[in-house]
């Protein structure tokens, strides 16, 4: 039985590498309003924590088609008195299930009362944020000999010298997500606000990475999951981004998502990515680590022709591509998609 608990500053989290911090108003609206959403992915008898069961059980019978598991929602209180229960007749039969690890959550799990020697290591913790560095993704393209690079900095100058290399760079700050902390930078509008915000994020976070800026076509990603220290690919995922932040997500078969990505590259470039990814990121993972990871990727244009850039960036958490997995195209048109609708309400809709 697992308690699953969505925890969208995970990211924030990592960069702030605090057991506490408070996160912006809209990031903590985001967790109240879409923490029904592990109800998509749990299993019957598992449990999720949320702020708002009144809320959670309304967003979720929006979904009801799609759900055909028993699972809880819980409070914060209630879960405080099951984890004692379970703990006093000596039965702890929970596993904990965040949306991704990091400090802060380790440290609400503690806070709910959770048994110390069943929750991961500090050490652990450290090595998730280690391989959810911007510089992992670096590493792997490096790793599979690809034609695209990546540059990590500590400096202005360093900074310059790409920008006069490479004409125009995209510049990310070594743990975000969502889009955020993501800069494109020219020589012409590298201005002192933007070379603040660098100086900025090297004292914070340690470095800068850097990548030339390609020419984009469309966006999308490979989704896997470790268990048991093996890590097996789930599923494609197409989606879209409204300047660098994510939109939706296509919802059909795997075989139409292929068939999509075959008009621009070769089955067998596609295979051998899945293959090598899984083997790779099985290598990486520390000891113990279970749930999503997901890569994104991009169709780039070469001239007349296509390259695939076969890893932007790595998310070691889940995803919402694992999100948009889960709604099973046997119960779906093809061709509909996964909305999250910003304009009142963080709302999960499939159109």
């Amino acid at each position: 039985m697992k308690l699953h608990i969505f925890n969208p500053e995970h990211e924030i989290a990592l960069a702030m590498n605090k057991d506490c911090f408070t996160p912006s108003h809209n990031v903590v609206k985001m967790r109240r309003e879409l923490a029904f959403m592990p109800v998509l992915w749990a299993d019957d008898g598992d449990m999720v924590l949320v702020e708002d069961i009144e809320y959670a059980y309304k967003a979720a019978d929006k979904l009801a088609p799609y759900i055909y598991k028993d699972v809880r929602f819980v409070g914060f209180n209630r879960m405080r008195s099951i984890i004692r229960e379970k703990i006093q007749r000596r039965h702890f039969d929970l596993m904990p299930a965040p949306w991704g690890w990091d400090k802060t959550v380790l440290h609400l799990f503690k806070s709910l009362g959770w048994p110390a020697e069943r929750l991961p290591s500090e050490e652990f913790i450290d090595q998730v944020r280690e391989i959810s560095h911007r510089r992992t993704a670096k590493q792997f393209l490096e790793h599979v000999a690809s034609d695209f690079v990546a540059f990590e900095i500590t400096t202005i100058n360093e900074l310059l010298q790409l920008i006069e290399k490479y004409g125009e760079v995209v510049l990310k700050a070594p743990w975000s997500c969502s889009g955020r902390g993501i800069r494109f930078v020219t020589k012409e509008n590298c201005a002192p606000s933007l070379l603040r915000w660098i100086d900025n994020v090297i004292n914070q976070q340690g470095s800068l990475m850097v990548e030339p800026k390609y020419d984009k076509l469309r966006d999308f990603a490979m989704e896997f999951e470790a268990v048991g220290g093996v890590v097996h690919f789930c599923g494609f995922s197409i989606f879209d981004t409204c300047y660098t932040a994510y939109s939706s997500s296509l919802i059909t078969t795997e075989e139409h998502k292929r068939e999509i990505l075959e008009q621009y590259i070769f089955p067998s470039q596609i295979d051998e990515t899945v293959s090598c990814l899984e083997d790779y990121l099985a290598s990486i993972i520390p000891d113990g680590y279970e749930g999503g990871i997901g890569v994104d990727m991009m169709i780039v244009k070469n001239g007349a022709g296509f390259l695939l850039h076969p890893c932007v960036e790595i998310n070691f958490r889940r995803t919402m591509g694992h999100v948009a997995l889960n709604f099973h195209s046997d119960d779906l048109t093809p061709d509909r998609n996964m909305i999250i609708d910003f304009a009142r309400n963080f709302e999960l809709k499939v159109k």
